[in-house]
């Protein structure tokens, strides 16, 4: 199967998924509410506890990609990593861009693509 790489042209979100250290969740999470209200986040973030009591997720929404390289790019973001990253154990990011707005030209594609693939084993 063939990915297609595209930088999205409108909202994105950014889904960061972390397992803080064993015992510090809680100093964890106390830095990262005060981390994203204090100097902001450059998007609309909204935290998030797994019920397993291991895993943060924030998901960030932003209007642009350019919007979130600016932001993971800025010396308030670095900075906030460098507070944070020694409470965690492991950090997983994700970009992502809505689906409504892409899934008809994205079906298309991979119809196109499954079809001459079709075509090549059969010739």
């Amino acid at each position: 199967m063939t990915s297609i790489a595209r930088k999205a042209e409108g909202p994105v979100m950014v889904i960061d998924t972390y397992l803080p250290r064993p015992g510090l969740r809680g100093a964890f999470l106390a830095g990262l509410a005060e981390e994203i209200h204090g100097s902001g986040t450059g998007g609309d973030s909204r935290v998030y506890r797994s019920l397993d009591g291991e895993a943060v997720v924030v998901v960030t929404e932003f209007r642009s990609h350019a919007e979130k390289i600016r932001w993971r790019g800025s010396e308030a973001y670095c900075a906030q990593l460098q507070r944070l990253r020694p409470l965690l154990e492991h950090a997983l990011s994700r970009t992502c861009e809505p689906v409504a707005a892409n899934v008809a030209s994205d079906a298309t594609a991979m119809r196109a693509e499954r079809s001459a693939g079709f075509a090549r084993e059969a010739g």
